[in-house]
């Protein structure tokens, strides 16, 4: 039995209760520090404004370390320039002393043989690839002129091009290949990876179902007109199947002209019968598929090379009657460097790409030569100079970007801090007042209990 009346017990229960949910609420707030840890229905325009500044915190804080990145690969552009233009320039010293006419062949070649050591460590940094990226393109150098190849001919035998400091590592091929009515293969590399492969290829096929290949100068071979320079400096038509490439560093495109009239689809398999080295006994036609081939170039060579019968996966056996010829018109194209984005609203930012001549079709060799490689060098560290103030520009717009981020987002998080942050202070105080009533509720109530005891003891 209790000495309480009824009604103000039950009122206790009630008071003791919310006590106990706003002493829940404020141990949650000062444990956790935000104020919607307990109950996020008590301010819901708060906790959306809340959420919104959240939001655009990460995005701040996300492009500061996308800028971050890229301000780094700007360092490292910058670097691998500086030393490129240390090693340049003692090149270029190696070339004025060669170019002495009192230089003995003897000293040419110990300055010549050190000219083409450095050489060889431009390559190496040009085509570095330390971040995984793609940074550096030797056609930004002022001294790299446009390539143009002319055509070639031949028969059953291997026939090589080669294309040595193309200067570019992207641009556009157009090619002319014409194999006639026996299967030739023609492969294009960039370094040491073929990036075009026609397959067994025969131009002149059967189009008509007469059992006849179809030959130049009728209705279905394609001349689009275009025209090349042959060594005697007369003009003749560029005849052939033509194929158009686009590459760059990890992309490859090919597309073939809608009136190409050859394909790769079999070959003949020959035997050599009297050991010259060429098929001359049929065996059977065999199927090939998926030719002509391309894939994507790594970028790590600005060499070119086109082979012709060079020996494919299928290792065949040519007839000695066979003839082709080529045709390629090569345009370089700066390739693209990596993009960033440079602001919380999206904004992409392409990083240009910097690079050098590798100087490596310049030798010391004589003093006419020694001459030449002093003038290449000295134009490349102009270029140099005037890329590495390009890079000086690119750097300081990173830098004022990313430190006008870093203020935004210190500004999102302060505001959201206002919102969302707990106050300590009045948290503790509520939180201490709601524990001392709750015990001296508990203490009185206890203390009721015995006195209505004690009084019950004595009336009975």
């Amino acid at each position: 039995m209790s000495g309480i009346d009824p009604i103000l017990g039950s009122h206790h229960q009630v008071l003791q209760s919310i006590r106990q949910r706003e002493i829940r609420q404020s141990t949650d707030k000062i444990t956790s520090g935000n104020r919607f840890a307990s109950d996020i229905g008590q301010d819901s325009a708060a906790l959306r404004l809340s959420t919104r500044l959240e939001a655009q915190k990460k995005i701040s804080q996300a492009t500061t370390g996308n800028l971050q990145n890229a301000y780094q690969l700007i360092q490292y552009q910058t670097n691998i320039l500086r030393y490129a233009e240390r090693t340049i320039t003692r090149m270029n010293e190696l070339a004025y002393q060669a170019s002495d006419i009192i230089t003995s062949s003897v000293d040419r070649r110990h300055l010549n043989s050190e000219f083409k050591a450095h050489v060889e460590v431009l390559k190496d940094i040009l085509y570095d690839r330390t971040f995984d990226k793609v940074m550096f393109d030797p056609l930004q150098s002022d001294n790299i002129a446009s390539l143009d190849v002319s055509g070639a001919s031949g028969g059953p035998d291997v026939d090589i091009m080669n294309i040595d400091d193309f200067g570019s590592l992207g641009g556009e091929i157009q090619l002319w290949w014409e194999s006639l009515q026996a299967r030739d293969r023609i492969r294009i590399y960039q370094g040491d990876r073929w990036f075009f492969d026609s397959g067994e290829y025969a131009s002149d096929v059967d189009l008509n179902g007469d059992g006849l290949a179809n030959i130049p100068g009728t209705e279905y071979r394609m001349n689009d007109g275009t025209t090349k320079t042959n060594a005697d400096g007369t003009q003749s038509p560029v005849w052939g199947d033509k194929f158009t490439m686009t590459f760059q560093p990890g992309q490859m495109e090919v597309v073939a002209d809608s009136d190409n009239t050859g394909n790769a689809n079999e070959y003949m398999k020959l035997a050599d019968t009297d050991g010259d080295g060429y098929g001359d006994l049929f065996l059977s036609m065999e199927t090939l598929e998926g030719y002509p081939r391309y894939r994507a170039p790594l970028g790590d060579s600005s060499n070119l090379r086109i082979t012709v019968n060079e020996a494919g996966a299928e290792d065949i056996l040519r007839e000695s009657s066979t003839a082709w010829n080529y045709f390629l018109k090569i345009d370089k194209d700066y390739i693209e460097g990596p993009t960033v984005t440079k602001n919380e609203f999206g904004d992409n930012f392409t990083m240009d790409t910097v690079g050098f001549s590798t100087l490596e079709a310049y030798d010391l060799e004589s003093t006419s030569n020694a001459a030449n490689a002093m003038t290449a060098t000295t134009n490349e560290l102009e270029s140099l100079k005037t890329q590495l103030g390009f890079l000086a520009k690119t750097f300081s717009e990173l830098r004022f970007n990313k430190e006008r981020i870093e203020v935004k987002s210190m500004n999102y998080a302060n505001s959201h801090g206002v919102i969302t942050d707990s106050d300590m202070a009045s948290e503790a105080t509520k939180l201490a007042r709601n524990l001392l009533v709750q015990e001296a509720t508990n203490n009185a109530l206890i203390h009721s209990r015995v006195s209505a005891r004690n009084v019950y003891k004595l009336i009975m």
